[in-house]
């Protein structure tokens, strides 16, 4: 299985290189639909972002809704799939940058968060958890789609939350 880490110019691309080993890396501004179906599963990097209708990925955000292809959100990743699929991203007064506990499938992570912005609900086709009126993480109902508001490659354990990924979603697929 190959995967493409779609980088949003996150801080944190070296951890994500890292947690995801052995993927190739590709930056928005180059997003390339040709390119991107070469790939099995498709990982969305966190970032900074001063456009909140997302024009500057407007290619990439149509995509989304369109494939079937496995897809791992990352803080900045969760917030594009959101306005995707129609949700409202909100904006705090000041970053937000804690480490949080987080309960997914059972198990506790403590999770390194560092975002602006956020979702208070989770899209009509997702489940997910909602924690003090944050979108903490969502699944896709139909679609291979995992995402976290948080940063899973600065996480300990991080690579846990990477493997069900790998291989309940993706060879799960």
């Amino acid at each position: 299985m190959k995967g493409v880490i779609i980088n949003h110019n996150t801080r944190y691309i070296g951890d994500l290189i890292q947690l995801f080993k052995g993927c190739d890396m590709i930056n928005c501004a180059n997003f390339n639909l040709e390119k991107v179906e070469e790939y099995d599963y498709v990982v969305l990097s966190g970032g900074p972002t001063t456009d909140e209708n997302f024009d500057f990925i407007k290619d990439e955000m149509e995509w989304l809704l369109k494939t079937d292809k496995p897809i791992f959100g990352v803080c900045l990743g969760i917030q594009i799939l959101c306005s995707a699929f129609g949700g409202e991203m909100k904006k705090f007064d000041k970053n937000r940058k804690l480490n949080e506990n987080l309960k997914f499938v059972d198990t506790n992570y403590d999770m390194a968060y560092n975002h602006t912005y956020y979702f208070d609900k989770i899209p009509n086709e997702f489940i997910g958890e909602i924690k003090n009126n944050i979108l903490l993480w969502m699944r896709h109902k139909t679609k291979p789609i995992i995402a976290f508001q948080g940063h899973p490659e600065i996480t300990k354990d991080g690579d846990k939350l990477r493997d069900f990924f790998l291989t309940k979603i993706v060879e799960g697929k």
